[in-house]
């Protein structure tokens, strides 16, 4: 193997002698010449499938036309991924993942996002709201407990007072008590599925989100996993065992709307890996 682009900078004048050379056995015949597959443009379509079925030998050539006219099929229009009319529930949304995702759907046009935490935001993150609201978004606040069923019922009020239909819900509440195992007491393990089990619904019952909106608020609720929860993975941070089993009622709803464990909940939803922590 000749690396010819380097070797022509070292050598230029070597390697456009030996270049010349291979031309000139091409043009007295002493060398064939690679194999041309010529396509019109009207037959595009078949020029890319040959190329891609990795079959053909030497050059594929598309011939444009130097005058007429063809007819080309447009692409569809993309289609908004959010919508202005729409009300966004971000469950866990004071910061982290779930902020970033706020500000992305603010500045996408959503037309309501609605934000819930325990507490309400700090400082750096109220300033943030407050510079969205004041470019013309609409970010509000509804602090509370996600794992009481009153809070996901004021979340879905929310966004139906102001006016807006439910378009999407964001789970991404978390709390984190990290120890190793030999530490591990149960209230932490209480304090560590609180917000996930009963908010993003367990193999056995419906997510009280989803309940509280009558059904599925959007195509695919996504809620944050987290990949410790995966089995057989282990835990990556040493004392994150808590924040793993977590993951675990997070993912089971997305296993049973596929059809892993039967098809219970009716809602379908998708818990990506994301780095939630």
């Amino acid at each position: 193997m000749v690396d010819l682009d380097l070797n022509l900078k070292l050598q230029p004048a070597k390697y456009r002698q030996l270049l010349q050379h291979i031309l000139q056995h091409v043009a007295d015949g002493n060398l064939p010449v690679l194999p041309v597959s010529e396509f019109g443009l009207r037959d595009a379509a078949d020029a890319f499938r040959l190329m891609a079925s990795g079959k053909h030998t030497g050059k594929i050539v598309i011939s444009i036309p130097d005058s007429g006219s063809i007819e080309a099929v447009a692409s569809p229009p993309p289609v908004p991924l959010v919508s202005p009319d729409g009300g966004y529930l971000i469950v866990g949304g004071m910061g982290g993942l779930g902020f970033v995702v706020a500000r992305w759907l603010a500045e996408q046009g959503a037309g309501l996002v609605v934000l819930n935490g325990r507490s309400a935001p700090d400082d750096e993150v109220g300033a943030a709201i407050a510079e969205l609201n004041a470019a013309g978004h609409r970010i509000e606040v509804v602090t509370g407990d996600i794992a009481e069923p009153a809070t996901a019922d004021r979340l879905v009020q929310a966004v139906e007072d102001a006016g807006f239909r439910l378009a999407g819900v964001l789970h991404s509440a978390m709390v984190l008590a990290d120890e190793i195992v030999l530490n591990m007491t149960d209230s932490a393990a209480a304090r560590c599925s609180r917000p996930r089990s009963p908010a993003a619904g367990c193999c056995t019952g419906q997510p009280l989100l989803v309940t509280s909106t009558g059904g599925s608020p959007s195509p695919r609720p996504p809620r944050c996993s987290a990949h410790p929860g995966r089995a057989p993975t282990p835990p990556r941070t040493p004392g994150s065992t808590h924040w793993s089993r977590t993951g675990v009622p997070v993912d089971c709803p997305r296993s049973e709307s596929t059809g892993a464990h039967g098809p219970r909940l009716a809602a379908p939803s998708s818990s990506p890996i994301w780095a939630c922590r």
